[in-house]
């Protein structure tokens, strides 16, 4: 399982930006059996494009190509054709000539691939 959780640091401590991303925890730790053990990565979002994004997108990938049998390059390509991620000259944009928003608008059309596979990759 895979979740990416927005936070702001306030007061000395990390708490949810809004009652979307609150929710979206709960119910990630909810699904969770008790003694499972979690890896947390925490990275400061600035204006540009981030590790996290790239990673999340190649694990969304990752997943997407598990279930449907294609290969991971076939699960990309198919996360940048329906994200629109192409350049002037037709060609596929790499991830990492992608913008924040390119990069987000590419996990949200992960997200939503997996939805239609039945994969929570939120």
């Amino acid at each position: 399982m895979l979740i990416t959780i927005k936070k702001v640091f306030r007061d000395g401590v990390l708490v949810s930006v809004n009652d979307t991303e609150t929710f979206k925890e709960q119910s990630f730790f909810r699904g969770l059996a008790e003694g499972t053990v979690v890896e947390q990565t925490i990275e400061v979002v600035g204006e540009s494009k981030t590790y996290s994004q790239i990673a999340k997108v190649h694990l969304c990938a990752r997943l997407i190509s598990e279930e449907t049998g294609d290969t991971f390059v076939k699960a990309k390509e198919d996360i940048k054709i329906q994200a629109g991620l192409i350049t002037p000259e037709g060609e596929l944009k790499s991830f990492r000539d992608c913008s924040k928003e390119e990069l987000s608008r590419a996990i949200k059309t992960a997200i939503e691939i997996g939805e239609f596979l039945n994969l929570n990759l939120y």
